[in-house]
């Protein structure tokens, strides 16, 4: 929101989500959201030096929906915390810390971490799960829930009673780092309904953990796509076979993938551009004056 002080200073901005125009009629949006975001942008694509977005389907959102032009787009990764947490923590015993959760061991349970938005889609997930148990009557599939309430959260804890899965679904009010992370190492996969971000920490620290990533097709930059299974967020159904096949292998190299997208040499590479490139500008500038 600073940003929109800076009429007359030249500035560089970072923006996750580019691709708002699809996620305008959730309710969170239509309640203020879009226009905030939509202004915020706008604004930037006018008065910015520079503007970093997290991949190449950014970069195709800012210019078809923003009218931005390419040379002030940068790609820049989003870069989760967790992993930098768990390489100066390696030695916890991130075991017992999970099985302080108190969950079924014998059942499969997948992560969805995620605050409780509409846009999120954990009805999605009740719905999948609800069929999932219609047509395998020893299902042994469940979910953890995190996130803090937008105000969904009560409407999907009814519906979790409704379709009998209050065993099949944990909600953690308030989970620890450690306790995420030691979700991310145990659990049986990830499972990701959200209809925004064409990259996401969830993903990134799915990487970084190893593990089997379900996501909703379509969102996801193209090249990470490939990386996961994916599901239409219009079919439960589609969820559901995923689940009760489950024979996703996970991708031994996904952690190399990791390292490559979320380095430091990247970032030094991508501030040092800007940097040189504001100077070269600005002392043409002071030449020709």
């Amino acid at each position: 929101y600073y940003s929109l002080y800076c009429n007359n200073i030249d500035f560089v901005i970072s923006f996750w989500n580019t691709e708002i125009e699809k996620v305008k009629n959730y309710k969170e949006f239509r309640d203020g959201a879009y226009s905030y975001q939509k202004k915020i942008i706008d604004f930037a694509v006018e008065k910015s030096f520079r503007i970093f977005v997290t991949t190449q389907a950014s970069v195709k959102d800012m210019i078809k929906y923003f009218k931005c032009t390419k040379k002030k787009l940068l790609i820049q990764n989003l870069t989760p915390y967790l992993p930098l947490l768990y390489n100066v923590n390696k030695n916890k015993d991130y075991k017992r810390i999970f099985n302080k959760l108190n969950l079924d061991k014998k059942m499969k349970w997948y992560f969805y971490p995620a605050g409780f938005w509409t846009h999120k889609n954990h009805e999605y997930i009740l719905n999948a799960l609800k069929i999932l148990n219609e047509i395998k009557k020893k299902n042994k599939v469940g979910f953890i829930f995190t996130g803090s309430d937008k105000g969904n959260l009560q409407k999907i804890k009814k519906l979790s009673s409704k379709y009998n899965l209050n065993k099949q679904i944990k909600f953690c009010n308030y989970l620890s780092d450690e306790q995420i992370i030691s979700i991310y190492k145990y659990s049986t996969g990830i499972v990701i309904p959200t209809s925004i971000g064409r990259s996401s920490l969830p993903f990134l620290e799915s990487l970084f953990f190893r593990k089997k990533i379900f996501y909703s097709k379509n969102v996801l930059d193209p090249k990470f796509e490939k990386l996961t299974k994916t599901f239409n967020l219009k079919k439960p159904y589609d969820l559901a076979i995923l689940l009760k096949n489950d024979r996703f292998n996970r991708y031994e190299d996904s952690k190399a993938r990791y390292k490559r997208l979320c380095n430091d040499t990247n970032k030094v590479d991508n501030y040092l551009k800007v940097i040189n490139d504001y100077k070269k500008i600005n002392f043409t500038q002071f030449i020709n004056t």
